[in-house]
């Protein structure tokens, strides 16, 4: 690909310190309990942000760090969990060390890196990895199966309807669920491999 080749939206996925993942993973369950003097009180995006994510410091230092490569629209997420940026190819590649490549893909074509991009080993402990320096797109994994009640006596739940769709929807949700189990012995690369900063 050119290196000139316009790469927008990509994003760093931050992450918080082990104290700040055991004080929220607290808070999320005082949150549920009714007997807590927190049920129920939820923070919003710039409140979790200022209490769950990474330092001012540590922040500053990421969005640096891209714009020293050239990045542009360096942006931070309000709860402090992703730091999107836009770019180029060439400039993807010199930061990242990873090239990008087209791939034709059931009949479409789209670009991907071709390795695991790497991060500085000094942005580590606050960059959990590379969210997106591809153009695929999540698609739903949700499939209606029927209409269903639930009998207020008893709790039993039984199918109202059921459509030729479902009943395919259903085999194909069994068959791919199928297929993730038989694969419970890949192993997956570190979230995020280190390089020299």
């Amino acid at each position: 690909m050119a290196d000139s080749q316009v790469a927008s939206r990509m994003a760093l996925l931050l992450q918080r310190s082990p104290d700040q993942e055991t004080a929220l993973r607290q808070l999320l369950d005082q949150q549920q309990d009714k007997s807590s003097p927190n049920y129920h009180k939820w923070l919003l995006p710039d409140q979790f942000g200022k209490q769950f994510g990474p330092a001012d410091a540590d922040i500053q230092a990421v969005t640096d760090w891209l714009t020293t490569r050239g990045f542009t629209g360096v942006k931070v997420s309000a709860g402090r969990t992703t730091i999107e940026f836009s770019g180029n190819i060439g400039q993807v590649r010199n930061a990242f060390q990873t090239e990008i490549h087209h791939y034709l893909v059931n009949g479409k074509m789209h670009m991907a890196n071709v390795s695991d991009p790497q991060i500085p080993a000094a942005l580590a402990p606050v960059v959990a990895g590379v969210v997106s320096l591809h153009d695929f797109r999540p698609k739903a994994q949700a499939h209606r199966l029927g209409t269903f009640r639930k009998t207020k006596a008893t709790g039993e739940v039984s199918r109202c309807s059921r459509s030729r769709d479902a009943d395919r929807a259903e085999r194909n949700l069994a068959t791919q669920l199928a297929l993730v189990i038989s694969r419970k012995s890949t192993t997956f690369p570190p979230a995020h491999p280190t390089a020299p900063a």
